[in-house]
């Protein structure tokens, strides 16, 4: 197939004409709340790359900026010595710093989302700490409902790497 001049001009003017729309978009008017999220999870961690354990968590975030958030997320696990709830009702608290890498999906909704993420941990359980690095995608079904997974390594001080993974449903207000 050719490419002539004429069709690179008209690829250049609908590209252009798809960014002036999503900057137009990005102007509309906005609260203090409509940055904070809250988002149940499920999650999967593998101990020392063993055998898995669930948990459940919830995750409460905030959009420093349009690419860089801030999240707080309390986990339980079903840990084999001591079921769900046994010792304390939060196993693990995570601060987690995610920065957005690719979006895609046209017309400024930003629809398909793969990110970084890095993150603090606290076990309860263990009286470990630990840091993580990981990536995530995250799919938006609309303004405020969105899909997700993430996945991180996380180094622990007192025992050895896990595998922590969540599948997640996000709502932002």
């Amino acid at each position: 197939m050719k490419s002539s001049p004429k069709l690179w001009a008209a690829a250049l003017a609908v590209a252009l004409f798809t960014v002036a729309k999503a900057q137009a978009q990005d102007d509309a008017p906005k609260n203090w709340w409509t940055d904070f999220s809250v988002s149940p999870y499920g999650a999967v961690s593998h101990p020392d790359f063993g055998k898995p354990v669930w948990g459940a968590g919830l995750d409460l975030g905030y959009n420093i900026n349009r690419v860089v958030s801030v999240h707080l997320a309390n986990t339980v696990f079903d840990y084999d010595h001591a079921g769900w709830f046994e010792h304390s009702s939060i196993d693990e608290t995570e601060a987690l710093f995610r920065a957005d890498l690719i979006k895609t999906g046209g017309a400024g909704k930003d629809r398909f989302v793969a990110f970084l993420l890095g993150s603090g941990s606290r076990n309860w359980e263990t009286e470990d700490w630990a840091f993580g690095a990981g990536v995530g995608a995250e799919l938006r079904l609309s303004r405020n409902f969105s899909l997700g997974v993430d996945s991180r390594i996380r180094a622990w001080m007192k025992q050895d790497k896990d595998l922590m993974t969540r599948g997640f449903l996000s709502v932002k207000f």
